[in-house]
This record gives C-alpha cells, structure tokens and sequence, in this order.
C-alpha cells in the first residue's frame, strides 16, 4: 500500500470527524499496487449511516405494506376491530411491530450518525438539536410517536374504542413517520455523496 503513515492517519482521522468513530475506510486502486507510482488516492468508505440505511428500508417498506393492506379498513373503529379476519389481525401487528422498529432504529442508528455521535445519554437534548439543524421538523412530534408505538405494548382487547383510537392515531402519525425518514435521508444524502471519493496523489 503506496501510503504514508502522516497520510494514512490523516485519512482516517479526518474520516472519524465527517462520518463518526465508527467509520472504515478502504484504499483500492492503484495506490494499492506497491510497485505502481503515483495514482490517486482512491477511497471507500463506509459509515454507521450506511449500516443502518438497510435495515430502516427494510422495516419502512414492510411498514408501507401493512399501511396499505390496512387502509380500506381505516379509520378504525370497535365495530371494524371485531370483524377483522385472522390474516387482517397479523397484518396489525405487522403494522404496530414495525411502526416501533422503525422508530426504534433510526433513534439508534440513524439519528447518532447524523448528529456524528453515539451518545444517547440525553436523547431528548438529541432530538431537539435534530429539530435545530432542520433534520427533523419536530422534536415534540417524534416522542408523540413514541408514546404511541408503547400503547401497542398494552393489551386492549377488552377496550374496543380504545384499541381503534390508538391505531387510528398510530396510522396518521404512521405517515408522519415516513415523512421525517424521507426527508432525513435527503438531509443527509450530500454529505454519503462525498463518502465514495479520489483524492489527487502525489
């Protein structure tokens, strides 16, 4: 590998900086070749926010489809509870399981990577400079989600209304959801340009 060691720890302490601690960078190319000379310095380089990007797909685009499979239900009351079939009933919990983990990895994974830190020691402070720095439109709104995604932990099956009240508000604030990870994945799409890059060679 044509690198110096100044080099290579300037690579890799300027690569911590832009895209957190947890970054890897690889060099391919010709400076890869120790019997080739000159080249530029060719690199990859991967981040918290690409190991995170698959799994939030994931979990939006099953959450899309329960959405969609739910919607001639909605909005739900007692009476349509009652009289939703089996199949109907596995796509709710489909819906609720991954309207949490959604909520749940991007907290973990992808709010972290944008603010280049891990620390979620005080989450609420997190979120709020999230808002801040236009990541987010609304601190407040995203612990409303929250609330809301732990009300599927309690069983309300002998409360009907209620049940159709917390799903009713748990698919429009479902939608909120996908809103805030579209419009972050955009605030954060110039700066995963820049992680695939050629720097001049000496």
């Amino acid at each position: 590998m044509r690198l110096t060691t100044l080099q290579t720890k300037a690579i890799c302490e300027t690569a911590q900086a832009c895209f957190g601690l947890d970054v890897r960078v690889w060099l391919f190319g010709s400076r890869v070749d120790d019997l080739a000379k000159g080249g530029d310095i060719d690199l990859y380089i991967e981040s918290q926010m690409d190991n995170a990007a698959d799994l939030i797909t994931r979990h939006a685009d099953r959450l899309n489809w329960a959405m969609a499979q739910l919607q001639p239900h909605w909005p739900f009351s007692a009476a349509t509870i009652s009289q939703l079939s089996d199949m109907d009933l596995a796509i709710l919990d489909q819906f609720a399981t991954r309207f949490g983990k959604l909520q749940d990895v991007m907290g973990a994974k992808l709010f972290p990577a944008v603010l280049e830190r891990g620390d979620l020691n005080a989450f609420i402070d997190n979120l709020y400079r999230l808002e801040k720095i236009g990541a987010i439109a609304s601190a407040d709104n995203w612990l409303l989600m929250r609330e809301i995604s732990n009300a599927f932990s309690h069983d309300y099956t002998d409360d009907s209304p209620l049940q159709a009240e917390v799903l009713n508000k748990a698919f429009q604030l479902a939608v909120q959801l996908l809103d805030v990870l579209n419009n972050m994945m955009a605030f954060i799409a110039p700066y995963r340009k820049k992680q695939h890059g050629s720097l001049d060679g000496v």
